[in-house]
């Protein structure tokens, strides 16, 4: 009895030790200040000391400074936030990236847009996804972090652009109907004569 009761000790003991705890704080220290973004810089991260932790999720809140504002909006690509390890790469791959936290997205986009520049705010960019096989990555690997952002082209631009492309197709028809075919020979005249008298100059400046 004694035997079966130090087996099930040892057992306990063992399993205690090899399930080994998961963070709940991480310092992040960072000096990636620039927001990728294509469409331009509109926003940058404030260098700081930043908390990334772990609860029933891993979140992170960052300040970040509005560089400059604009109409373009953000859709359905939410800001992404990518985890670093100290070698500059990336700790997770694929889509199980960080990315601005549903409640932050309003906020977000009414501080591109309407913010005054140069001021800060801070937005949480947090993880729900994956949790067993991030968790742990995340609150012992990272040391750094970038954020990316892709902005869409408002509706009412699209619809002005496409409505002054097809003002300039419909003037490039008109011409076209005014033109006859005597005025293509006309160019077409021109054309040659210029080459023609090209030609005659290359032929005096070999002669002199």
């Amino acid at each position: 009895m004694k035997k079966y009761l130090l087996f099930a000790l040892g057992c306990i003991l063992f399993t205690s030790c090899g399930s080994e705890k998961i963070p709940e704080i991480k310092d992040v220290k960072t000096n990636e200040t620039a927001v990728i973004c294509k469409q331009g810089e509109f926003i940058s991260v404030v260098p700081n000391t930043y908390q990334l932790k772990c609860k029933d999720r891993v979140y992170i809140k960052v300040n970040l400074e509005l560089k400059q504002n604009s109409s373009w909006e953000v859709g359905y690509n939410k800001p992404e936030l990518v985890l670093l390890d100290e070698d500059g790469r990336q700790i997770i791959d694929g889509s199980w990236q960080m990315s601005l936290s549903d409640t932050d997205q309003s906020k977000f986009e009414s501080f591109l847009k309407n913010g005054e520049v140069g001021t800060t705010k801070e937005f949480i960019f947090e993880n729900n996804f994956g949790y067993d096989s991030y968790a742990m990555k995340a609150m012992t690997q990272t040391e750094n972090f970038t954020i990316s952002l892709y902005l869409e082209e408002p509706e009412e631009e699209k619809i002005s652009e496409n409505n002054a492309m097809e003002s300039l197709l419909d003037i490039a028809d008109e011409i076209t109907e005014e033109v006859n075919d005597d005025d293509f020979e006309d160019i077409e005249k021109t054309i040659d004569a210029v080459k023609e008298t090209t030609e005659i100059m290359k032929s005096l400046i070999d002669i002199l």
